[in-house]
């Protein structure tokens, strides 16, 4: 996903000013995901640092802790009434920007470079319109796997949805950190090296 955004830069000068100043913005989340989470526990102690199952159970249905509402509280007890359609409009707005992000870089790897060699065709061969509504059709495969594993995050890790993203994170980056560098630095890796090498990755992180 990140990969494809510079990849639309105008030209190399400002993909890596834009990567520069993207690497500055991950400070943000310390002042937008950790200082709120903070402010919130200090403010709803009996709502958000619940520490008893059958409370937590009754305030967010979780036995594990309620952080998944920390932001939410701070926006229903302390912002007025205009502030609070707007967050929810940013807070939509980012979420759906992040799903369709998501969503178009994984469609776009299944449809140039899985869909060919599942059909045993050159992508040359291939017409747009049969890639195009293949890759919608796999967009809404990957829609009903998301819903369908909902249930599976909340019965794995409760409210706890920022700790399993990271787990989550913990187990796919790696093996694609190692791809991207030693396609950089070294010109004798090929695809099905890089591939063969994310499976690894991928199976020895689930394991």
């Amino acid at each position: 996903m990140m990969v494809q955004r510079v990849l639309a830069a105008r030209n190399i000068s400002h993909a890596r000013g834009g990567t520069l100043l993207a690497g500055y913005f991950k400070i943000l989340p310390f002042f937008m995901i950790i200082i709120p989470g903070m402010i919130s526990r200090a403010l709803f102690p009996n709502i958000v640092a619940c520490n008893q199952p059958s409370t937590c159970q009754a305030i967010c249905n979780s036995k594990q802790s309620c952080t998944n509402i920390a932001y939410p509280t701070l926006i229903v007890h302390i912002l007025p009434l205009g502030f609070k359609g707007l967050m929810i409009a940013v807070i939509l707005a980012a979420l759906i920007s992040g799903l369709t992000s998501v969503f178009n870089s994984a469609s776009s790897i299944f449809t140039v470079d899985i869909y060919p060699n599942l059909c045993y065709l050159r992508r040359d061969q291939i017409k747009n319109q049969e890639l195009m509504i293949v890759g919608r059709l796999f967009v809404v495969f990957m829609i009903l796997i998301s819903l369908l594993w909902i249930p599976v995050v909340v019965e794995m890790h409760g409210s706890e949805i920022y700790v399993y993203m990271e787990q989550v994170m913990g187990f796919f980056a790696p093996p694609i950190a190692c791809v991207y560098l030693l396609a950089i630095l070294w010109t004798r890796i090929n695809e099905l090296g890089a591939f063969c090498g994310l499976m690894v990755g991928f199976i020895f992180g689930l394991l």
